[in-house]
């Protein structure tokens, strides 16, 4: 067991190492690996010196059923991640919504860009469909993300008739919300194409249906392959805290409505 450990201890080391040299380490959630890397191993030198065998039975037990259930989560939402950005989106939207990133002053990211490109031909192959660019103005950034996105879509071909900007959001949730607020004039309920990385499909799914967008589906941009697990991993944290906080807000409605 202790040899596994050390193999894969090095092999998250390594990751770090690539994919960190790839970001420049200028990446979120990088810093996990060199210490998923560092946990395993200490963990692989304690059972090889054998200081497992003074800890009590029902410790031991408790902490190998914890990270039994930790792992299986874990696998499960990866799954869910995986079948997420693979599937298909129809070809009779009603809506579709582009979810921002961040702008380096007026220029598009890669990351943005990627989505962009995604919304192009989700557009053309919906093109009758409204499209939302939504992103406010964060730190670093001279313009909104909605603006630079109209600006990309308009230059590469979309009607800006087609184009609605929502500019006041700084997270999914914000944006989710008020582009539903832009495009439900009218309409009970709409077809709605949710454009964004591949990896966030999923938590942004979840977090549509929260915001009060039902017939929803994900429209999967690519990223980059090589920080690709990386952001995996950190989605299944943000959808971790995403469930915290539901069943916390539920907890206190029942509360509530108890009381």
């Amino acid at each position: 067991m202790y040899i596994f450990l050390i193999v894969l201890s090095g092999i998250f080391m390594l990751y770090f190492l690539a994919a960190g040299s790839y970001a420049r380490f200028n990446c979120s959630f990088i810093w996990f690996w060199p210490l998923l890397s560092l946990a395993l191993f200490i963990l692989g030198i304690g059972i090889k010196s054998d200081c497992f065998l003074y800890v009590p039975v029902p410790f031991k037990v408790l902490f190998l059923g914890v990270i039994f259930t930790f792992i299986t989560y874990f696998v499960y939402i990866e799954i869910q991640i995986i079948i997420h950005m693979l599937k298909p989106y129809p070809a009779d939207l009603d809506g579709i919504i582009v979810l921002g990133a961040r702008v380096k002053k007026t220029k598009i990211t890669r990351t943005l860009k990627k989505r962009l490109i995604c919304a192009l031909d989700a557009g053309k192959i919906n093109s009758t469909a409204l499209i939302v660019v939504s992103g406010g103005m964060g730190p670093g950034e001279e313009i909104t993300e909605a603006k630079a996105m109209k600006d990309f879509l308009t230059e590469n071909g979309i009607d800006a008739y087609r184009i609605l900007m929502e500019d006041n959001s700084y997270n999914t949730y914000e944006n989710l919300v008020n582009s539903k607020k832009i495009l439900y004039t009218g309409k009970k309920l709409m077809k709605i194409g949710i454009c964004t990385s591949n990896f966030h499909i999923y938590r942004a799914l979840k977090i549509a249906k929260l915001a009060g967008i039902e017939d929803c589906y994900g429209i999967s941009a690519g990223s980059v392959r090589i920080l690709l697990p990386n952001y995996m991993t950190r989605e299944f944290f943000a959808i971790l805290k995403f469930n915290y906080y539901r069943i916390k807000e539920k907890f206190k409605k029942s509360r509530k409505g108890g009381g």
